[in-house]
């Protein structure tokens, strides 16, 4: 076998996930952190009688164990020698599967023997009166998340799909049919969308129509082992003349606050 981790190249242009999300390495098979789950009380003014304020936060101690996610493809030998950029293009082809499927990870976690728990199961849901989609984002971004977390977080990221990106990008008004971008509120240049001040990133992990607000600094995103591509040539390959690829990471994710993660309808019903 024959290992060669510099095959892998980062595709042109794309935002993947976990480039959103702080990061972090570990040597353990599972992480173990608190997870907030809201509380009761607050501080208040003091009469100088009787007892103080008293505030009960409400946390509980989490797993999360490391995944692996991986994938292998297997070519003709002869291919290697009469496409001399072979290796590259399935290094690529095989780097962009992994990362679609860390994609999926980070969005909706796994179901297996000590899952872990993805951004869209933990989520609120929109719990606001808009219904213009622009406003809907600007609402859950800027209103519900430092509602609902009492000033701890703020959106700081969206998530669309592509398709749901242009929708809301060249929205127009029902009366005059032209492009209605309020003032100030959203711009969409050169394929990059932003409403009220967040950058929304595109991915086809999301369902048309809907939306995934959240502050990054709820979510943590963990590796035990980089991406990591190998070439095999073993004895059973030898006898057909083949060659396999595999591409092999494993990584875990941490969340904080679930009321900092809102996922609803950009047209403002409730997201199931």
């Amino acid at each position: 076998q024959d290992r060669r981790e510099n095959l892998i190249t980062t595709p042109h242009n794309r935002v993947w996930l976990s480039d959103l999300l702080p990061s972090g390495t570990s040597t353990g098979n599972s992480v173990v952190f608190p997870k907030e789950n809201g509380g009761e009380g607050g501080a208040a003014v003091w009469g100088g009688s009787g007892n103080k304020a008293q505030v009960d936060y409400d946390f509980t101690s989490q797993s999360a164990f490391f995944k692996w996610i991986a994938g292998w493809v297997v070519v003709e030998r002869e291919m290697l020698d009469d496409v001399n950029w072979l290796s590259s293009y399935l290094a690529q082809k095989l780097y962009v599967s992994l990362k679609l499927s860390e994609n999926n990870f980070i969005l909706n976690g796994t179901s297996d023997t000590n899952p872990v728990i993805g951004l869209i199961p933990t989520t609120a849901n929109y719990d606001g009166s808009y219904s213009i989609p622009s406003d809907v984002i600007i609402d859950a971004v800027y209103g519900q998340i430092p509602e609902d977390t009492h000033d701890w977080y703020m959106g700081n990221n969206v998530l669309l799909s592509p398709r749901t990106q242009v929708k809301v990008g060249l929205r127009k008004a029902d009366g005059s049919g032209e492009y209605d971008l309020p003032s100030g509120s959203v711009s969409f240049n050169n394929g990059s969308l932003n409403v009220g001040g967040v950058k929304v990133t595109p991915t086809t992990g999301i369902d048309n129509d809907k939306f995934l607000a959240f502050d990054r600094n709820a979510v943590m995103f963990l590796r035990r082992m980089q991406p990591e591509l190998r070439m095999f040539e073993d004895a059973t390959l030898a006898k057909t003349n083949k060659v396999m690829f595999r591409i092999e990471e494993r990584v875990t994710q941490a969340i904080f606050h679930s009321a900092a993660i809102v996922y609803g309808d950009i047209n403002g019903t409730t997201a199931p």
